[in-house]
């Protein structure tokens, strides 16, 4: 996906617009749709390893194109990667990918500030050990796309590191990345 690729998707709003990459160990597709009525582009990104196709990850973004530009705030969601292919690095090729479109986006709109996305983490993802794994993973990615990340809890703004994070948090709270 490039800036082509962008003007196209909002020359014509409401069509599925979609590519597909691959390399050695991955097959990853995405799909862009622009609503203009909403000012929204809806992202949806899989990825399936290439030794079993069937099985595969997903993760969606959501860019409001006046919050983008005014705000520059965007958010992930639905990250999901089934057991049966877990720890094989679909999850990581996933947020690698939505960092990519969100670039791919902001070079569209000649965005020269960091842009913020971010994802929500569920204090239930906590009660179970999601976060054990999750929040560390996070700011994995982060380091692997070269753009800062940080953490927040509830609605307070302080930056926290995954381990401070997990140290402190009691309450649901937000992986973010300065892209």
């Amino acid at each position: 996906m490039n800036v082509e690729f962008i003007n196209n998707m909002m020359q014509e709003p409401y069509i599925d617009h979609q590519g597909e990459y691959s390399n050695n160990n991955f097959i990853v597709r995405w799909s862009f749709t622009y609503r203009n009525e909403l000012s929204l582009i809806n992202i949806e990104i899989n990825c399936f390893l290439k030794e079993n196709n069937f099985k595969h990850g997903q993760v969606n973004v959501a860019l409001n194109t006046n919050i983008l530009t005014h705000d520059k705030i965007v958010t992930f969601s639905n990250l999901e990667v089934p057991e049966a292919i877990c720890n094989k690095g679909v999850g990581k090729e996933l947020m690698l990918w939505a960092i990519k479109s969100v670039r791919a986006v902001k070079n569209y709109f000649e965005i020269k500030e960091e842009v913020q996305m971010k994802g929500f983490l569920s204090t239930s993802d906590s009660c179970n050990g999601n976060w054990n794994k999750s929040v560390p993973f996070y700011e994995k990615v982060g380091k692997l796309a070269h753009v800062k990340s940080y953490f927040t809890i509830g609605s307070n703004n302080e930056t926290l590191k995954a381990i401070e994070f997990l140290k402190k948090a009691k309450e649901d709270g937000h992986i973010i990345y300065l892209i």
